[in-house]
């Protein structure tokens, strides 16, 4: 398993593993290009169609669209996608589709590349090398069976593999936002509550506690 997991990104790069255009240009790009830079390897360039709309050049780097990127970079770069939600369109098995789809050869998601410079990259946020989830097997099985209900399961499942699977073929669960904080058959909600919002972000959860 220790050897596989960092030799996984060379594997799926090839020749190109120094060669890397970034997908996605939020708190997970940025988080890859500065890893990157740190290892001493230059991005070739960022795809990020929004962005691309207001800049053609971020951090000193050509940012471009999906389309535009993979016909310059297909036949000589990897595409690291660097989205850390996987649901719907933002799915990797979706962008993968897309990018190869406009003739890029080689798609790598990002955690394999996190995977082979852990010591630049890992821990981040709940991600880890998958050796050390295996290592912990017997406590995750015992979570696990704290679970009573199929959703609870499938989302644990989901996330067991999310973080442990170089190339995420499932997409997570969509659940209704509405449902997310304050589920009406678990919380009740009285004129006397209590409610402390902490990293309240744009305050649409305190939006829904006053509706």
């Amino acid at each position: 398993m220790a050897a596989s997991e960092r030799s996984w990104f060379d594997c799926e790069a090839g020749d190109f593993r120094n060669r890397i255009v970034i997908y996605g240009f939020g708190d997970l790009g940025r988080k890859v290009l500065w890893g990157l830079r740190k290892l001493g390897i230059e991005p070739l360039g960022i795809l990020d169609s929004r962005l691309a709309l207001k800049t053609a050049v971020v951090e000193k780097l050509p940012c471009v669209s999906l389309q535009e990127g993979a016909e310059r970079w297909s036949n000589n770069a990897v595409f690291v996608v660097s989205v850390f939600n996987q649901s719907g369109e933002r799915a990797f098995t979706e962008i993968r589709r897309e990018l190869q789809a406009h003739g890029a050869k080689r798609v790598v998601y990002f955690l394999p590349l996190f995977w082979k410079y852990a010591e630049v990259f890992l821990p981040y946020y709940s991600l880890e090398l998958p050796s050390n989830a295996v290592a912990q097997v017997n406590q995750i099985q015992q979570a696990f069976d704290v679970l009573v209900d199929d959703r609870s399961q499938r989302d644990f499942a989901f996330f067991v593999e999310a973080i442990t699977s170089p190339a995420p073929e499932r997409t997570q669960p969509a659940i209704d936002p509405e449902w997310t904080y304050f589920p009406e058959d678990i919380i009740q909600l009285s004129d006397h509550e209590v409610f402390v919002d902490c990293g309240a972000f744009q305050g649409d959860n305190l939006k829904k506690f006053y509706s």
